[in-house]
């Protein structure tokens, strides 16, 4: 994550930031400022998972109800996929879908191109004018349409592309 332990004169650790991280946030801070003094609105996207059976394990409850219902199973895993300001979500960009697996990280079950889909289909269509869109760096958020061979790739993909070359 960026982190990393060090021992200082007198034994202790300290947790520290790598200077790397830290240059890219201050990058990324900046890049911001100017974009707020152009009075550009700041679009939020992220994505999350729940369990359809979520309860809370404790609640306030009134003197005529005798107590709370669990539920029996987990019941199916959702994730979500959204886009928002500080004005509020922004409309029509929900995406909401069943996952295949209701264990696990939730990661697994976005890829590149669900994550395209969303992005051409339903954020960029409702996005307000004059806007900036600000996503973390997971992997599907920023997929290689045609990658280039490696010393790794198979001999099938390097004829391919060298045929697109020539």
């Amino acid at each position: 994550m960026g982190y990393s332990w060090k021992r200082t004169a007198d034994k202790r650790k300290i947790l520290t930031e790598k200077p790397k991280v830290v240059a890219q946030r201050m990058a990324f801070c900046e890049r911001k400022r100017l974009l707020e003094e152009r009075d550009f609105q700041f679009i939020y996207v992220d994505e999350t998972w729940l369990d359809t059976s979520y309860t809370c394990k404790s609640c306030w409850q009134g003197p005529n109800l005798r107590d709370a219902k669990r539920p029996l199973n987990k019941g199916q895993r959702l994730i979500v996929v959204d886009a928002g300001s500080r004005n509020g979500f922004v409309p029509g960009t929900r995406l909401m879908y069943k996952a295949s697996a209701s264990s696990g990280d939730y990661h697994s079950e976005m890829n590149g191109d669900t994550f395209g889909k969303w992005l051409r289909e339903k954020l960029l269509p409702n996005l307000p004018p004059h806007c900036a869109i600000v996503m973390d760096n997971a992997s599907y958020h920023s997929v290689q349409s045609d990658r280039c061979p490696t010393s790794s790739s198979r001999k099938d993909f390097i004829k391919v592309h060298a045929v697109l070359i020539t």
